[in-house]
């Protein structure tokens, strides 16, 4: 009798074959068609670009891992889901980021070009100055310029100020001396002001002289802003700042 107890009480032979071959789901793969689903991320700022990155990374583990281990570990499926996905969404925010960055740069050089060219080095210093100011701050067209920078001791301070600092006084200076050339796009960069989303454009520019009968180039980085005015449907630029690159570059 006992030992028909003990038969009646162990495993039938069809559920031991079926906890020999009990597989686990890797948890890595699940993981990465987690961040696989949240790769849509990416495509609202490059800081998110981690999330699909950890998840191609962690779904190459787990595949590596489970044809390996395939007689004890699954979720093979999960794994290219979640690869598919953040290659996918990867791929999309990088190529719309970079399409973005050529536009602005294209965007940002005739006014950088102009501002330097016709207005700093041709002494239009007072346009060049609002171009230097906020929109609000500016003056409206047609109003006398000269005139308001002759009445307004603050603003023509600023303005001197302004054009003191290097190189903007070298750029003054040399006027129309020597060739104005641009160098290359630097950088972009985004801010938020009063939830307004602004870009920054910084590009190079050189300008080549001589001086004592030696050739010299002047090499400075200008940096301008974009706000784009729904109201109005259009941007609006604005010369952010003027600096000296060292002879080292970058």
């Amino acid at each position: 009798m006992s030992d028909n107890h003990e038969q009646h009480i162990g495993l039938s032979p069809a559920e031991e074959e079926n906890v020999l071959h009990y597989r686990s789901v890797s948890r890595i793969a699940v993981i990465s068609l987690l961040l696989g689903l949240l790769s849509f991320t990416a495509i609202f700022s490059p800081v998110l670009w981690c999330v699909p990155i950890v998840g191609v990374m962690l779904a190459v583990v787990a595949l590596r891992t489970i044809r390996k281990e395939q007689a004890v570990v699954v979720g093979r499926g999960a794994a290219q889901v979640g690869l598919a996905l953040g290659l996918v969404f990867l791929t999309f925010a990088a190529t719309r980021d970079f399409v973005r960055q050529r536009a602005l740069y294209r965007l940002a050089r005739p006014h950088t070009s102009k501002w330097v060219d016709e207005l700093v080095r041709e002494g239009h210093l007072h346009e060049a100055h609002q171009l230097h100011l906020p929109q609000r701050q500016r003056q409206t067209r047609g109003e006398d310029i000269e005139a308001y920078y002759e009445g307004d001791e603050d603003a023509r301070r600023d303005m001197q100020a302004f054009f003191e600092t290097p190189p903007l006084s070298k750029i003054v200076e040399l006027g129309r001396r020597g060739t104005l050339r641009f160098v290359a796009d630097e950088d972009i960069g985004v801010y938020h002001d009063s939830g307004e989303k602004i870009d920054v454009v910084v590009q190079r520019y050189a300008i080549d002289y001589e001086a004592d009968g030696q050739p010299q180039t002047l090499s400075f980085l200008v940096s301008i802003s974009r706000k784009y005015d729904t109201d109005h449907d259009d941007a609006r630029w604005q010369i952010q700042d003027v600096t000296k690159v060292d002879s080292a570059g970058r």
